[in-house]
């Protein structure tokens, strides 16, 4: 799931599957995990998309209208996104208050250095907490195309192999 080493086609296809057209959980498109960490996601996968395939976010829409619901929690969780991003002073949030302070500090001082940057997320996953009890890894990194781009598919395993939360 590392948009950073997939190519944009794998990283599409991944994205989209956290939208099927079998049931998900009750409230999974207007929870957090959705809303804060997979549509950023989506928005900027969609951004960078070749013009021969659908992003994610073309999936989603295409999924809600085979769901017969246009209009419906996955166009409200989209809007919602859009709307906060043309707001001026928009920032991302990369998750819970400290996380997402260590995040920024990280960002500021490495950015031009992926492997520092990367040692500084190392650093900074000591204060990540997780959104819900599904949420398992910081996915709002991968919305940052610098963040990203420092996650290479070894580096995801790391990130995804530390404890947290106690286990």
């Amino acid at each position: 799931m590392f948009l950073s080493t997939a190519s944009p086609y794998d990283a599409s296809r991944i994205l989209s599957r956290v939208l099927p057209l079998a049931p998900v959980p009750e409230g999974f498109f207007t929870g957090p995990l959705f809303i804060d960490e997979f549509v950023p996601c989506m928005f900027l996968q969609h951004a960078h998309k070749e013009p021969w395939y659908a992003s994610a976010l073309d999936v989603a829409q295409i999924v809600e209208t085979a769901r017969n619901d246009p209009g419906g929690e996955i166009r409200r969780a989209i809007d919602g996104h859009r709307a906060r991003v043309e707001r001026p002073g928009y920032q991302l949030s990369y998750g819970n208050r400290a996380f997402d302070a260590a995040v920024r500090q990280a960002l500021a001082q490495h950015h031009s250095d992926p492997a520092a940057l990367w040692h500084a997320l190392e650093a900074a996953m000591a204060h990540w907490q997780p959104r819900t009890p599904d949420h398992i890894a910081p996915v709002a990194l991968l919305a940052d195309p610098v963040l990203a781009y420092s996650l290479t598919p070894e580096r995801g395993r790391a990130l995804l192999s530390r404890p947290r939360g106690g286990r």
